[in-house]
């Protein structure tokens, strides 16, 4: 109900509405400007790609000391883990935090195996010793990223709005929609 036509991420959002990957959220209501957290992005990407992403590990020991077997996202978490998206901070998932848009460039860059050769300097917030430089022009080049008026704001956090579009056109450039 709070997102229409005329929202910069509306078609990104709709499409993945239509694929029911949100139905965790409550009410009708997106939130599109509201930062998503770490594990409401392993939910939606366990739900499109659960069976597109090859294990690479197991959950073994329990490397994350912060997710019981009775978080709502446990199972998206653990696929997350053992598919190589998130490998945690110190034994901690950290779920409830925001994830910010260099760390989502990381994200999408590894778990699709995305490359470009393109990276025209366009970003006045990257600079070329940036840790997460080559994820985000990788993103840039390929056109799954524009950033804003000539930012990218790496530091920011990922608005539910913004994530759908990322995604979005992550599945466009790779053939996975």
């Amino acid at each position: 109900k709070d997102i229409d036509v005329s929202n910069d991420h509306y078609e990104g959002t709709n499409y993945l509405n239509q694929l029911n990957v949100y139905d965790y959220k409550e009410g009708n209501q997106f939130y599109p400007n509201q930062s998503i957290s770490r594990s409401e992005v392993a939910k939606v990407i366990h739900t499109l790609f659960k069976d597109q992403l090859k294990k690479i590990r197991d959950y073994e020991e329990q490397p994350f000391i912060d997710v019981l077997s009775t978080n709502p996202y446990y199972e998206s978490i653990i696929w997350s883990y053992e598919v190589g998206i998130f490998d945690g901070d110190h034994g901690r998932f950290k779920g409830e935090e925001s994830l910010n848009r260099a760390q989502l460039a990381k994200i999408l860059v590894n778990t699709f195996n995305l490359q470009s050769s393109s990276k025209t300097p366009s970003f006045i917030d990257v600079p070329e010793g940036h840790w997460a430089y080559d994820y985000i022009y990788t993103l840039y080049g390929l056109g799954i990223t524009k950033g804003s008026n000539g930012y990218f704001m790496p530091n920011q956090p990922v608005t539910n709005g913004q994530f759908a579009s990322f995604i979005y056109r992550t599945m466009q450039v790779t053939g996975l929609d």
